[in-house]
């Protein structure tokens, strides 16, 4: 149930009292209803019933209000400027973290630059690096490698430092060697000579059997040739006897169908001819000259059907009459 009565109505013109005098007792009175019971005022009713009381009452709340607006006012000029001046103050330090921001950004984006160079060159001096470690061990190998044979130099002349006096000797008592050097010019242009000799030896030899196997590639290659072109001669002697076969088949079977041909040609002369000594009984028996032509077959067969039809009329009507 509601609490209060309704104390306006609906008009063309908008909400209305149903009765302006008696709205605001009625008012007080709705607030105290229960179950349609409308219970005693509560408090002075006389007091209620002066409207000077209640102007006046009304009165001095407008003008409390009025005060509380202005109040409020001052304190939202108060707010504004307190809010416009924060508002600056946010404003400037946006600016400053925004600018704080692109600095630090760019200070990152150098960071990161240098980072990445620093990389690139720490790569480059670790390849360096590697290249050197490989040089190093090279020549580390080739240093091992050159007392090796700097020991096994010294082995040599200390094996063959007796052979020196025999080969003075040798000069010495020779015609033809004028000296140790030449000596030993002589025997490396012989030892020389024998190598060369070697190699052409060698040489030759895999000459003679890359020649030897490509001889015997050759010959394998002939012989399979030979042997696959038997077999083609065989199945070509082979499909000549086929169609050998196949041509007398044929040369049989065209000369019946040249049998069949002769024959339809004839039988088809011979059905002209009858159709045309027919068509000439006819056209005699009826006294009408022969107009058509041999090869006019289609007009002669309906000259003849129609003939028949009045030969077969007549006969009907002869056979009724007897």
């Amino acid at each position: 149930m509601p609490r209060k009565k309704p104390t306006t109505k609906l008009d063309i013109i908008g909400s209305l009292d149903i009765r302006p005098e008696d709205a605001v007792p009625d008012y007080f009175e709705s607030k105290n209803q229960e179950k349609f019971c409308i219970s005693e005022s509560i408090g002075d009713a006389a007091a209620e019933d002066n409207i000077d009381l209640l102007v006046i009452q009304n009165s001095r709340e407008h003008f409390k209000m009025l005060q509380l607006q202005n109040e409020m006012a001052e304190n939202s000029k108060v707010q504004h400027f307190v809010n416009k001046q924060r508002v600056k103050e946010i404003t400037k330090a946006e600016q400053e973290l925004r600018q704080q921001f692109i600095d630090c950004n760019v200070f990152i984006k150098d960071c990161e630059k240098k980072k990445t160079e620093t990389l690139k060159k720490i790569e480059e001096e670790k390849n360096v690096h590697s290249v050197l470690e490989c040089k190093i061990q090279n020549l580390t190998d080739s240093i091992k490698l050159l007392e090796e044979f700097k020991g096994v130099i010294a082995e040599a002349v200390n094996k063959l430092e007796p052979y020196e006096a025999v080969i003075e000797e040798v000069v010495g008592k020779s015609d033809v060697l004028k000296s140790v050097q030449d000596c030993m010019l002589r025997c490396d242009a012989i030892v020389n000579v024998q190598q060369e000799v070697s190699t052409m030896e060698e040489k030759k030899l895999d000459q003679m059997s890359e020649m030897l196997n490509e001889l015997v590639k050759v010959t394998n290659d002939s012989a399979i040739l030979v042997l696959g072109m038997n077999n083609e001669l065989t199945q070509l002697e082979r499909t000549y006897v086929d169609l050998q076969t196949e041509c007398r088949k044929w040369e049989a079977t065209l000369a019946t169908v040249f049998n069949s041909i002769a024959e339809h040609n004839l039988t088809r002369e011979r059905i002209l001819d009858g159709i045309y000594q027919l068509y000439g009984l006819l056209c005699r028996r009826s006294g009408i000259s022969m107009d058509l032509c041999r090869g006019d077959v289609a007009l002669m067969l309906d000259f003849i059907k129609e003939e028949v039809w009045i030969l077969r009329a007549v006969l009907e009507k002869l056979e009724k009459k007897n």
